[in-house]
């Protein structure tokens, strides 16, 4: 395999993982969803706290994956 090859391997198996975000937000009933996506968009929710309080909800997720998806650097938005 060539690096082309190698390049487009990894760019299709990013899209097909999905952000952790994501998969979180599909089984959070509407309030808990509506609440994480107003802190996930409230620039003065730092996500490390967004992280803890989801981790210790039952929800285990790291800042540093809350910051891609706010970022839009997760593999949820590349797959879009």
């Amino acid at each position: 395999m060539g690096l082309a090859d190698d390049l487009n391997k990894a760019d299709s198996n990013a899209r097909n993982m999905r952000c952790p975000v994501v998969k979180i937000m599909g089984g959070l009933d509407e309030e808990d969803r509506e609440a994480l996506a107003h802190h996930l968009g409230n620039e003065s929710s730092e996500g490390a706290t967004i992280a803890r309080v989801m981790s210790a909800n039952g929800y285990p997720v790291s800042g540093q994956a809350i910051q891609r998806h706010r970022r839009g650097a997760c593999s949820c938005v590349r797959a879009s």
